[in-house]
C-alpha cells in the first residue's frame, strides 16, 4: 500500500489555475477562495514566496504564487516588497533562484517575468541581462541553463523557452532585438520535432512529451515561428479516457501538468477545442484539494516521494536488530515502496 497525504502542492495549484485561466475559466476555479488563501500562504516577510511555509524564497515559487493570484483575480500583496526581493536575487549578469546564488536561465525566466509582468518593475540591468541571455546560445543554436552549460553544448528546449520568455518580458516594457542568432535557433528547435508531431527535450532524448512540445512551440511562437511539421494531432492524440492529457503514449496518469503543457501548446497553434476545453476543466475539478491547492493526480491517490521514502526508511529503522529475518509483510511493503520510488 504507498502512502498517500492528499496535499496539495505548488506547482501542481499553479498548473491548475494557469490552465484554467488559459482557457478563459478561471473564475470557476474549485475552491477558488482557499486556493487564493492557500497561495497567500506561502509569502514570506522578505516579500518573495516559498515552496511550503517555513522555507525561504526563491523565484521559482514566487512566480508560481504571484502568476496563480493575478490569474484568480487576487492582487498578490505587497508588491514593492516582492520587488525588492527580486532585486536581491539579482547575481552578476542575470538572476539567481535565492540571493547569493548562480544565476541561471530557470531563475532568470521567474524573476524576469514577476518583475516585469506582476510588480512593474524593471531588471537591474537591461543590458546585461540580454547579454547574458545572449551567452545562453549553443554552437548548434539551441540554448543552455547557464552560459557555462552553453559553452559545452547542453542545449534544451525548456532552456529555450525560459530564456525567449525572459527576453519577451523585457520587451513589454520596451521592445529589443532578440540576442541569438534566431534562425539557429528555430532551427534547432524544429530539429527536435519527431516523427509523428511530439517534440523532445533535446537530441539525446528518445521520447516525445508534452512538457518538451509545450515548451517547444512555446518559444517558436514567441519567436516568430512554427513547427516544421503539424503537432496539434499529437497533442490531442495524449488524451486518455478521463478526457484529461497524459505526458507522453503509455504515461498511466492523465496528470496536471500535461493538461497545462497540452493547453499551452494548442493556445500557441491553433487553439483549443471547445470538447477539449470542457473535458479538461472538469479533469482539473477532480485534482483539486477540498481545503483548496491542487496536487497532480486524484488527492486520494496522490503518493509523493518524501512520504514514500520517510515511510520506507521508519519501516527499516523500527525492523533493524528486531526481526527474525523471516520474509514477511514489511518486506512485501518495503519492495513495493522501493518499487514506486524506481518508478519515479
Amino acid at each position: 500500500m504507498i502512502p498517500v497525504t492528499g496535499a496539495p502542492d505548488l506547482w501542481c495549484t499553479y498548473a491548475a489555475v494557469r490552465t484554467l485561466a488559459w482557457l478563459g475559466r478561471a473564475d470557476r476555479t474549485p475552491n477558488l477562495e482557499l486556493t487564493a488563501r492557500y497561495l497567500h500562504g506561502r509569502r514570506n516577510p522578505d516579500g518573495g514566496y516559498a515552496w511550503s511555509r517555513g522555507m525561504p524564497s526563491d523565484a521559482w515559487a514566487t512566480f508560481y504564487c504571484a502568476s496563480a493570484l493575478t490569474d484568480l483575480g487576487q492582487r498578490p500583496a505587497g508588491l514593492a516588497e516582492t520587488a525588492r526581493w527580486l532585486r536581491e536575487a539579482w547575481s552578476q549578469d542575470a538572476y539567481a533562484m535565492m540571493p547569493g546564488q548562480d544565476p541561471d536561465v530557470w531563475a532568470t525566466h521567474f524573476a524576469t517575468r514577476t518583475a516585469v509582468e506582476i510588480c512593474r518593475d524593471d531588471v537591474p540591468d537591461r543590458r546585461r541581462l540580454l547579454a547574458w541571455l545572449g551567452a545562453l546560445q549553443t554552437a548548434d543554436g539551441g540554448l543552455s541553463w547557464t552560459p557555462a552549460h552553453a559553452e559545452r553544448g547542453d542545449a534544451d528546449v525548456r532552456a529555450c523557452y525560459y530564456g525567449v520568455a525572459a527576453w519577451r518580458a523585457l520587451c513589454a516594457a520596451e521592445p529589443v532585438d532578440p540576442p541569438w542568432d534566431v534562425a539557429a535557433l528555430t532551427g534547432w528547435l524544429r530539429r527536435q520535432q519527431m516523427p509523428g508531431g511530439g517534440f523532445r527535450f533535446g537530441p539525446e532524448a528518445t521520447v516525445p512529451c508534452l512538457w518538451a512540445t509545450y515548451r517547444a512551440v512555446g518559444a517558436l511562437a514567441a519567436l516568430g515561428a512554427a513547427p516544421a511539421a503539424p503537432c496539434a494531432d499529437w497533442i490531442l492524440g495524449q488524451r486518455n479516457t478521463s478526457g484529461g492529457f497524459v505526458r507522453w503514449p503509455g504515461y498511466p496518469v492523465a496528470d496536471v501538468w500535461a493538461g497545462f503543457s497540452a493547453v499551452g501548446a494548442l493556445r500557441a497553434l491553433s487553439g483549443v477545442p471547445v470538447a477539449v476545453a470542457d473535458a479538461v476543466e472538469k479533469r482539473v475539478a477532480e485534482l483539486a484539494c477540498p481545503e483548496g491547492g491542487f496536487t497532480y493526480r486524484e488527492p486520494e491517490a496522490a503518493a509523493d516521494v518524501l512520504t514514500v521514502a520517510a515511510t520506507l526508511l521508519a519501516a527499516g529503522a523500527a525492523d533493524d536488530g528486531d526481526g527474525d529475518g523471516t520474509p514477511g509483510d514489511h518486506d512485501r511493503t518495503g519492495a513495493e515502496l522501493r518499487r514506486w520510488l524506481e518508478g519515479c
